[in-house]
């Protein structure tokens, strides 16, 4: 499951006809859906190798934040990729890294916790025993 959608990417690119603009390398008019996914594929990917450090990826339920940060990612690589960066995309680029070097290094959460490891054994509960039985060198004696 891809951390954003299409309809994310077109949304922060600025609507269907930037994004046609963005992905149609065949100019037909109509959005190249496998230039997006691999944009989205390639921002994912990107955001794995900074999550990895602290969490088991891919994220699921995925985070609405990362949802965010790989759809504008998507749209920057899309923009990269038909040389059309502006310095405010260059911007919003490091800050997305540094917010991702930031969850990297702990110092950022996503938001959400992750879910405790279910444990893989029954382990019974630890109880008081009946009786005075002390546990002695010369209890244990003639045990091993």
């Amino acid at each position: 499951m891809a951390y954003c959608s299409r309809a994310d990417v077109r949304r922060v690119a600025g609507g269907e006809d930037k994004l046609i603009a963005l992905s149609d390398l065949d100019a037909d008019g109509v959005v190249d859906d496998d230039v997006v996914v691999d944009a989205i594929d390639a921002a994912e990917a990107w955001i794995n190798s900074y999550v990895a450090k602290k969490r088991a990826v891919p994220l699921l339920p995925v985070p609405e934040i990362v949802k965010r940060v790989c759809a504008e990612e998507a749209a920057y690589r899309l923009r990269l990729g038909r040389e059309s960066l502006t310095d405010d995309d260059r911007t919003r680029h490091e800050e997305r890294r540094d917010w991702l070097e930031g969850v990297a290094a702990g110092r950022i959460t996503l938001g959400v916790e992750p879910p405790m490891p279910k444990a893989s054994t029954v382990v019974p509960a630890v109880g008081s025993r009946e009786g005075d039985d002390v546990i002695s060198r010369e209890s244990l004696s003639g045990f091993v």
